[in-house]
Order: C-alpha cells, then sequence, then structure tokens
C-alpha cells in the first residue's frame, strides 16, 4: 500500500489511467456507459464510489448531476492516503469540483462507514478487483437501498492496458533492480562533481574517468530496450530514458551534479513504485475463471449479477458489471 500512498500524495491526476481526453479519465464509450448507468437514479441520490483513487469517476458523477440539475450526495472512498486536495495546485476549477465530494481515505471497501440501506448507487471505475471481492459484495449489499445498484468497470486480463501493464511492471523490476543502470549513473554523478569543483563541463565530457559510466549506461539502456521491444514498452523506456537524461544534464557544474543525486534517488523510488502500481495492475485483472468466481459470490450474497465484456474502439478493453439488491 506504501507505493499507492507515495503515487496518490505526488500526483496532480484524479485517477490512476487519466485519458488525454478528459481530466476525469472517463471517454467516449465508457462516458456513454457511465451516463447510460446514472441516467437511471432519481433526481436525489446518495452514490459511493469505491477504489476511488482521487476521484475521477466521482468528479464525473458530480459534472453529470450539474447538468441534470441533481441533487446528488457523492462520497468517494479508498483503502490508500489519497489526497484530492493536491488538484488545486494544478486546476483550480477542477478543484472546486473535488471540494464538493465527501473523500474517505484509508477507508477499506468492506468496512464501509454507511448506515443500512442508505445508498442507491455504489460505483467503481477500476477500483472493486483491487479489493477482496468475497467480503465487499456482502458489505456493499448492507449499504445499498433496496432495489439499489452496483455497477463497476473491471480491468480484463485480454486488455492492451492489462498486457502493456504487465510487461511494464517486468520492465520496471528487471532496469532497477536486476541492472546497474542507477548504480552507474550515480558513479558518473559523483565523478562530475568532483571534477565540476575545480574543472569546466568540457573537462569532464573529454575524461575517460566520466565517459565510462555514461557509455554504460548507454548501452544498459540499449540491452532493456531490445530486452523489452514490444511497441507498448516504448512509454515505459521512454519515462526510463527521461528520468536518467534529465538527472546527466544537470551536471553542469558541482552543485548541480550534487542535486542531480539527490534527484536520482527520488527517480529510483518513483521507478519502483510505478513498476509496483503496474504489477498490482495485472494481477488485480479478471479472466473468465475471475469473472465466475465473482459472480458466484454475488448469488452468495443475494445480488442479481450481470458481468459483460467491454470494447473501446472495437477493442477490449474492460469487464462491466452490474448487480442489484432485491426489493424488501
Amino acid at each position: 500500500m506504501k507505493h499507492w500512498n507515495h503515487f496518490w500524495q505526488t500526483t496532480r491526476l484524479l485517477s490512476n489511467f487519466t485519458d488525454g481526453e478528459s481530466k476525469t479519465g472517463i471517454a467516449g464509450e465508457a462516458q456513454a456507459f457511465w451516463e447510460s448507468v446514472l441516467a437511471e437514479l432519481p433526481k436525489k441520490a446518495t452514490i459511493v464510489d469505491i477504489g476511488s483513487g482521487n476521484g475521477g469517476l466521482s468528479v464525473f458523477i458530480r459534472d453529470y448531476a450539474t447538468a441534470h440539475k441533481k441533487d446528488w450526495t457523492i462520497h468517494a472512498v479508498d483503502l490508500a492516503e489519497i489526497a484530492p486536495e493536491t488538484i488545486e495546485e494544478v486546476d483550480a476549477e477542477l478543484a472546486k469540483k473535488v471540494a464538493t465530494i465527501e473523500f474517505h481515505a484509508q477507508t477499506n471497501m468492506n468496512a464501509l462507514p454507511f448506515a443500512d440501506g442508505s445508498v442507491d448507487l455504489v460505483a467503481s471505475q477500476f477500483g472493486f478487483e483491487y479489493g477482496d471481492t468475497s467480503s465487499t459484495l456482502p458489505e456493499i449489499k448492507r449499504v445499498l437501498k433496496d432495489k439499489g445498484r452496483f455497477v463497476a468497470m473491471s480491468h480484463h486480463k485480454s486488455s492492451t492496458i492489462y498486457k502493456a501493464s504487465k510487461d511494464g511492471a517486468e520492465l520496471y523490476d528487471y532496469t532497477v533492480n536486476h541492472t546497474p543502470v542507477f548504480l552507474q549513473t550515480d558513479m558518473f554523478l559523483r565523478i562530475a562533481e568532483d571534477v565540476l569543483k575545480k574543472d569546466s563541463v568540457e573537462k569532464l565530457q573529454n575524461s575517460l574517468l566520466s565517459r565510462g559510466p555514461l557509455q554504460t549506461v548507454e548501452w544498459l539502456l540499449r540491452h532493456v530496450g531490445e530486452r523489452y521491444s514490444d511497441a507498448h514498452n516504448r512509454v515505459w523506456m521512454n519515462d526510463i530514458h527521461g528520468r536518467i537524461n534529465s538527472v546527466v544534464q544537470q551536471a553542469k557544474d558541482a552543485e548541480g551534479a550534487r542535486q542531480a543525486q539527490e534527484d536520482l534517488a527520488v527517480h529510483y523510488l518513483g521507478m519502483q513504485v510505478h513498476g509496483q502500481r503496474l504489477g498490482d495492475l495485472a494481477n488485480a485483472s479478471w479472466d473468465a475463471k475471475a469473472v465466475k468466481k465473482v459472480e458466484k459470490e454475488a448469488k452468495k450474497a443475494k445480488l442479481d449479477v450481470a458481468i459483460e465484456p467491454f470494447e473501446r474502439e472495437g477493442e477490449l478493453h474492460a469487464w462491466t458489471v452490474k448487480m442489484e439488491k432485491a426489493a424488501g
């Protein structure tokens, strides 16, 4: 959980997978799906977003409520130490929307802080599958009103997101933990600090002592790129190249080289965290066997259930989950 705490406290995003088309991470077919779900709710309703992160789905719901003049109370629940208030640093208008949502950080979705039969809709956009579904479903049923619904999108094990995340997790782990990329970069920066205390950048660039570690780093990154050569890995490789190049370029003087060593340690942690999050996504994704397990758990909790594959732009993207609590 530490890696998720670090992510939510340092990111300025609402969602773990924010779409370039939308600040909430919800656009296109996903937007149409959620709008169809929200259209069925009454004018006054209580909605709980579980596995919310910094509130991507919650803000989307708030926008819908505002546009359709709905009086909805929206709660956002996440086990991590989420930090939605950080959005104000980059987007004041978005921060105003976030402020209308009641966030419940460090709250397990299998122990929701709501009264029995008090919630019209429990919703989740790529969050429910990270939890213990067997204990979460009875809790969802407890808080739902009669005829209340639970609707979610969950990661699909045959989606592009799953494949890219699985490879990305392996790539980051291999680069950080099984190659000396960071060790060699740190060696260069320490040499640079020492050389630049008394000589010029040109002297550093021509020094065999400094060129050795840099050439090793370049070779290692080529090696990693060849090992993970699929097109969907380019984004991860670009991230790694960008991090390493940024600290190397800081070595223009002794103080810059010293600061770069500290920044390199931050990048090291950042890559560890990113790889762990990608691994969590891959591990949480459902195949058909996992879906049958969830369907069985829903029936045990006496929830009507329908789980279907969902396509986006003609490609398999997710599973849609729809459950309903029977009346009486």
